[in-house]
């Protein structure tokens, strides 16, 4: 990776996770919006990586940590984004594929209620009521676990939703699937 391989610095990190938020609403095809969100991953991977190389360099660090953390609701938004054109396109099984992933990566508790209303939408639609209430059950309060711990119980539940999710109900109008 550039960041990696020539140590890129947080002007250089925060222009390219820019450059790539600001594409989200122009692109209209759910491939594309797909292949932009495995570069904002890329970017976040980036991130991290200078991050951990100069971890002994807090003045050179600390700007890379707000960057870190916008990195999840971007990726968030182009998965919202994606899943949307799926949905127009007539395939809400890779529509709710692609919400799945999104709550799975969601960071923010704003991002994940945005993420939960728009998979629940889809569903309610296809009455998926097992699935339906296992999702309901991710807003549930954690307790006082630790982040660490919250984070384990959040992506467990949506390892369960997937398996209650009945794929074969989940029409696919135009054979996209």
């Amino acid at each position: 990776s550039r960041a990696y391989s020539r140590g890129m610095d947080s002007d250089d990190l925060a222009q390219s996770l820019t450059a790539l938020e600001q594409q989200i609403d122009a692109l209209e095809n759910p491939t594309e919006l797909l292949a932009l969100a495995t570069k904002i991953e890329d970017v976040g991977r980036q991130l991290a990586l200078e991050l951990k190389r100069l971890v002994l360099e807090p003045t050179r660090s600390a700007p890379l940590k707000p960057l870190l953390l916008r990195v999840p609701a971007v990726h968030t938004r182009v998965l919202l984004r994606c899943a949307e054109k799926f949905d127009d396109l007539g395939s809400p099984r890779r529509a709710a594929r692609v919400l799945l992933e999104a709550l799975r990566k969601a960071f923010d508790a704003n991002m994940v209620e945005v993420v939960i209303d728009a998979l629940g939408l889809t569903l309610d639609a296809f009455e998926q009521r097992a699935a339906s209430a296992r999702l309901r059950s991710i807003v549930e309060p954690l307790g006082g676990a630790s982040r660490r711990e919250n984070r384990a119980r959040h992506v467990g539940i949506v390892d369960e939703l997937v398996t209650s999710i009945e794929w074969s109900a989940l029409d696919d109008e135009l054979g996209y699937d």
